[in-house]
């Protein structure tokens, strides 16, 4: 887009040379348009001119900043290993879990038959 820009000024200012040569604006009409000739032209493209230096300078800006396809596939696949060891660390904490559960069952388990037979056992001596 900025050569197309860049060829259309080029192609202005050629043609308003050729024109302000042969005594005839081809912008303006016959004459110089009681400017001098036609200079406002002149300060018109270099005004163009000037512009599109700009836009090509926030383009170049906005392009090291923008985000390629290969950039989104590698962000892509960074998420997925991330989500993988989430899920294989959110796996691991369940086995734990269930481990304690267990555990923890073998020990009430165990502790309410030493108590019930600590407590038949004082039962059977008092009585």
């Amino acid at each position: 887009m900025a050569n197309d820009l860049k060829d259309n000024v080029s192609y202005l200012r050629h043609e308003y040379r050729q024109g302000s040569s042969s005594g005839y604006d081809r912008i303006g009409g016959a004459g110089g348009g009681g400017n001098g000739g036609g200079n406002g032209l002149e300060k018109r493209i270099s005004q163009v001119e000037t512009r599109l230096e700009r836009v090509e300078a926030k383009r170049s800006g906005v392009q090291e900043q923008m985000v390629t396809k290969s950039d989104l596939l590698q962000t892509k696949i960074d998420l997925l290993e991330a989500t993988s060891r989430l899920d294989l660390s959110i796996a691991h904490f369940r086995t734990d879990m269930q481990s304690l559960e267990t555990r923890l069952l073998k020990w009430f388990v165990g502790t309410a038959g030493a108590l019930s037979a600590i407590a038949f056992g004082v039962a059977r001596l008092v009585h």
